[in-house]
């Protein structure tokens, strides 16, 4: 990236000398809160650009991961690679997955769940499940 990107990029980062803190993205943001930042009119996750700066070119296939687990961050230090599964096993090994009853379209409670599985369990049949609960057999 030329060197006026480099500084439009910066310029947008709150950058906090000392060890550990974050350096948070202070300009517009996807919705689901990574920063955004267009390089030659394409949008562009902040922390993907500043792991670039700093490492070079993402490889094909890798995800930028934070280790803080601050969406805005874009300190380089917070940053490491890794493929969707890695991603994948850091969302679920932080707990950030969303899963059950906290799924916006989850049609059943927990208490519902636990209790279907306790009847199909003890031999009640999958059909009359559905049709208990109202719900699909997947």
């Amino acid at each position: 990236m030329n060197a006026i990107v480099v500084e439009r990029f910066w310029a947008k980062v709150a950058v906090i000398d000392d060890e550990n803190s974050c350096w948070l993205w202070t300009a517009g943001c996807f919705n689901v809160g990574y920063g955004q930042f267009k390089v030659d009119g394409k949008p562009q996750g902040a922390h993907r650009v500043a792991w670039a700066l700093e490492n070079g070119d993402i490889p094909p296939g890798c995800c930028v991961l934070h280790r803080c687990d601050v969406r805005p961050c874009c300190r380089p230090k917070h940053l490491f690679l890794g493929d969707k599964l890695i991603n994948n096993v850091d969302r679920m090994l932080k707990d950030r997955g969303v899963r059950g009853p906290r799924v916006n379209t989850a049609k059943l409670s927990e208490g519902q769940v636990i209790e279907i599985r306790r009847r199909y369990a003890a031999g009640e049949l999958q059909k009359a499940l559905v049709e208990r609960f109202g719900i699909g057999q997947s």
